[in-house]
This record gives C-alpha cells, structure tokens and sequence, in this order.
C-alpha cells in the first residue's frame, strides 16, 4: 500500500503527516518531486485498543525502544520508504497483544547548492 505524505498534524509550525502500519504489514510513505523524508517520531507497541482493531490486545501501554532511531535511520533523507510493522525487527514489547508502528514525519525540500 502506498501513502503519498497526507498532511494531518501540526507540529511545531510545520505540516506532519502520520503513518500507521499494524502488525506483520507494509505501508509506503512517499514524498513528492523535489522532497525528502524527515521522521520525527515512531512508535511501535499498543497505546489504545481503537488503532489496528484485534482480538488480541492484553494491554494498551505498551512500547518498544529505540523505534525512533531505527525509522529515522531508515527513512530520512530518501524520497520513499517502505515501513514495516514486525517483532522481528523492533522486538515485542508486549507478548501476546497486536501491536502497531506510527510514525510522524514531513517532506522537507532538498535544499540545491
């Protein structure tokens, strides 16, 4: 599934665009021509039990660790990036429960020297 950057959040002045992908999926954020991806935040775990509707949600205070850096690491910089919501590759912060990632980001311009 792709997700062109829809602008949804303001965040410090500037236009934010959310992304959720629920467990064991793949989204793609993509910036338009002459744009690259900034994230500002990620979170992969559960915080509520309306996001990625399941049956199995044991808790809804959950979050793993370092999920920011690892998106960001990932993402910035490049005008598309494919996220991918998995155990594997953020660890399980809450065994048993359906998890998801967010991520907050924004397309800034390339600046041209």
């Amino acid at each position: 599934m792709l997700l062109t950057a829809s602008l949804s959040i303001l965040l410090v002045g500037f236009a934010v665009g959310k992304a959720v992908v629920c467990e064991r999926q793949v989204r793609t954020i993509q910036c338009g021509r002459g744009r690259v991806l900034k994230v500002y935040r990620a979170k992969y775990g559960r915080d509520n039990n309306r996001t990625c509707r399941s049956k199995n949600i044991k808790t809804t205070k959950c979050s793993a660790k370092g999920v920011t850096a690892i998106v960001k690491k990932q993402c910035n910089g490049k005008r598309k990036c494919t996220l991918k919501s998995n155990n594997s590759l953020f660890g399980d912060p809450c065994v048993g429960t359906h998890k998801f990632l967010r991520v907050y980001f924004r397309c800034k311009r390339i600046r041209r020297e």
